[in-house]
């Protein structure tokens, strides 16, 4: 820990704000929490100016802290005790397996009540199914023949390249279901000129100053994904999500949106636009190193992606418009080779939240039950320095478009 404590800074907005009084009471000027899956909590501003000698502590293997004490603004104590559940590999495998045996064996029928509540509550709980393992879970018959039939309806995007994917099919579908197009260096360069656009140069954790920061992230290559199944369900779900927002303004309601003239351009000079009347965006999100070997398979999808997911909103998807905020999370292979996917999202009707410990529960039921689509989780103002977080609850509001790997520059 640090002190003293900073002065306010500007808002993200623009509105100035009276210079607070410096503060002699404070602990620290920032405070840094991280966790042993390596999600961090920040609070307080960087600047140097406010920052004190850094202070860092890790709890030893198997322990968690459970109290600090301080002393004339220093730390004094730590004080650590063995964390409750501390189970050997064998007795954690025979839990995963018996929570997998239920789990398997009670989720269709959750699926199935969710369905006749609604189509919002049938796809999170699909997507929350699918994250517990459950591959082959499915929506009920009735429901099933129903989003089968809206999908002959679809048209692959005219920026496919349909001979990679054999052409089309009598009801004018592709015959091949994936496709991985290469993207020339041309159009690299386009999405390099996004990365550097969207990248935060940021900080060692506790001030380390021996840990390498990256300055900048380079591109090696970058595959366009054409999957139909997932583009169908994408396609279907900004329809149903146009025509809420459609409705909810003649009844005289309407949700925030978020403009992103920046990052459409780098992708419309490659051909491929959003629907802005959908209030589309795209995002950024991570990717596991395994799940990156599975995008050629037909049902890979976002919440197959492998990557950890925040849980301040809710379990959804978070998605973010920095790649540096992306590769803060993610781990490099051997050759020092990251990925990452750069993905088109419909985000609808936002509810926008400032709070630095949302009420999950109330965002999640606005948006599986509610006029709302998705989640703004933006703390810029109360904590300096942070990034907003985009949460969608239903799979379908996700495209992953783009791969992209890449490696750090420091």
């Amino acid at each position: 820990a640090s002190s003293p404590a900073p002065s306010a800074v500007a808002s993200r907005a623009g509105r100035a704000r009276s210079p607070e009084p410096a503060r002699d009471d404070a602990i620290a000027a920032r405070l840094v929490i991280s966790t042993s899956l390596g999600r961090q909590l920040e609070y307080g501003a960087k600047s140097s100016a406010t920052q004190g000698t850094p202070f860092q502590f890790k709890a030893p293997e198997g322990y968690e802290i459970d109290e600090l004490t301080f002393a004339d603004k220093t730390c004094t104590g730590i004080r650590t005790a063995p964390i409750v559940v501390n189970w050997t590999v064998e007795e954690g495998r025979a839990v995963r397996v018996a929570f997998d045996s239920a789990v398997e064996a009670f989720w269709p029928f959750l699926v199935t009540i969710a369905a006749k509540m609604g189509p919002k509550y049938s796809n999170y709980a699909l997507l929350e199914g699918r994250r517990l393992g459950l591959k082959d879970l499915k929506l009920p018959a009735g429901v099933e023949r129903l989003a089968s039939s809206s999908s002959l309806a679809i048209k692959p995007p005219g920026h496919w390249d349909l001979e990679a994917m054999g052409g089309l099919d009598a009801d004018g579908r592709p015959r091949q279901a994936v496709a991985e197009i290469k993207l020339s260096q041309a159009q690299l360069a386009r999405i390099q000129q996004l990365l550097d656009s969207t990248f935060r140069p940021g900080e060692a954790v506790g001030g380390r100053e021996e840990v390498a920061i990256p300055s900048g992230l380079q591109l090696l290559r970058v595959s366009r994904l054409q999957n139909w199944r997932s583009w169908s369900g994408y396609f279907s779900k900004q329809m149903q999500v146009k025509q809420e927002m459609q409705d909810s303004q003649v009844d005289g309601w309407a949700g925030s949106g978020v403009a992103d003239p920046m990052s459409a351009a780098h992708l419309e000079a490659l051909g491929i636009h959003l629907d802005p009347t959908a209030n589309c965006r795209w995002l950024f999100h991570g990717i596991s190193s395994e799940a990156s070997g599975r995008i050629l398979d037909a049902d890979f999808d976002i919440d197959t992606a492998g990557a950890e997911d925040g849980m301040l909103y809710g379990r959804g998807i978070y998605l973010t418009e920095l790649c540096s905020q992306v590769d803060k999370s993610l781990s490099e292979g051997g050759t020092g080779q990251r990925c990452m996917l750069l993905c088109r999202a419909t985000l609808g009707n936002m509810l926008r939240d400032d709070a630095i410990l949302p009420d999950k529960v109330h965002l999640v039921n606005q948006c599986t039950s509610g006029n709302y689509h998705s989640v703004l989780g933006d703390r810029e103002e109360r904590c300096p320095q942070s990034h907003r977080d985009f949460v969608v609850y239903d799979k379908d509001q996700v495209y992953p478009e783009f791969l992209l790997w890449y490696r750090r520059v420091y």
